[in-house]
């Protein structure tokens, strides 16, 4: 019994030793926060998602913008695009837009003059829908995928009256081994 008891001890211990523990990831933002700004509005785009602990993933934008003018400006979410390495990856979904329903055209978000604006926004590109294997009568649910390691951002599109103007706000994030 205590030779069984001992050896369980060093096989314990050695498969610490070796990091037999789980591997955490977490995702950076470099920078945490990038801003843009013109004679129009003033944005800001912050990577969001899942924290536990000291653990993070990301998964969404938190989008903020303020109108600098005195007239109202439109968010046109149809021109509105996801930035993945310098391409154009699709465009995004938020609250009020269902899954299935998220690459049909979008209603503009409206920001009152001198008003600031701020909203949630998720990729399409890496929405899907998950069915596990095992799944008993086939269900399944909508799943958003974390974003990538390299340059994320977004193309915004904001019109003025009959102007449009156009901002790539991008950030790099890679993923840490915890």
């Amino acid at each position: 019994m205590k030779k069984s008891l001992g050896s369980l001890f060093l096989v314990l211990a050695f498969c610490g030793a070796m990091g037999c523990g789980t591997t955490r990831l977490t995702w950076i933002s470099d920078p945490e926060v990038q801003r843009v700004s013109n004679e129009i509005f003033a944005a800001e785009l912050r990577p969001a998602g899942i924290t536990s602990g000291d653990t993070q993933t990301f998964k969404s934008f938190l989008l903020f913008l303020r109108n600098k003018i005195d007239r109202e400006l439109e968010v046109i979410w149809d021109k509105t695009l996801f930035i993945y390495n310098g391409e154009m990856q699709g465009g995004f979904m938020f609250e009020g837009i269902s899954h299935k329903d998220r690459d049909k055209p979008k209603p503009p978000d409206i920001l009152p003059p001198n008003g600031t604006f701020r909203k949630r926004i998720w990729p399409n590109s890496l929405v899907f829908f998950f069915v596990p294997e095992r799944a008993r009568f086939r269900e399944g649910s909508w799943i958003h995928r974390e974003m990538n390691p390299g340059q994320n951002g977004v193309y915004l599109t904001v019109k003025s009256g009959d102007q449009e103007i156009r901002e790539r706000i991008t950030l790099n994030i890679s993923v840490k081994e915890m």
